[in-house]
């Protein structure tokens, strides 16, 4: 079974401190991403992590997420056809609950 990640626990785990919440698509695939921005040394670098193809049909090219929309992300550890790994964006796959969410 996949290892589902919450979008708030992997921003932690990987020191991103912002997303661009607009929704971007490649220029040479047209496979839609969201840039998170980590900060490494002390600099801002940018990473564009991908929808997988199920979840990028649910959002349009230039739509702006709503904090609500991105709480609904998980992210999954995969592998591509070329056995190259890949970190995807899924919804509503997580079973991660934050605590302060239950109270």
């Amino acid at each position: 079974m996949p290892n589902y990640i919450h979008i708030a626990k992997f921003c932690t785990d990987e020191n991103i401190v912002n997303i661009v919440p607009i929704v971007r698509a490649s220029a040479d695939n047209g496979y839609k991403f969201l840039t998170m921005v980590r900060n490494i040394d002390g600099e801002n670098k940018g990473e564009n992590i991908y929808m997988s193809k199920s979840t990028a049909e649910n959002f349009e090219l230039g739509q702006v997420l709503t904090t609500q929309e991105l709480k609904n992300f998980s992210v999954i550890h995969t592998t591509n056809a070329n056995g190259e790994p890949r970190t995807k964006l899924t919804v509503g796959a997580s079973t991660w609950v934050a605590v302060k969410d239950l109270f």
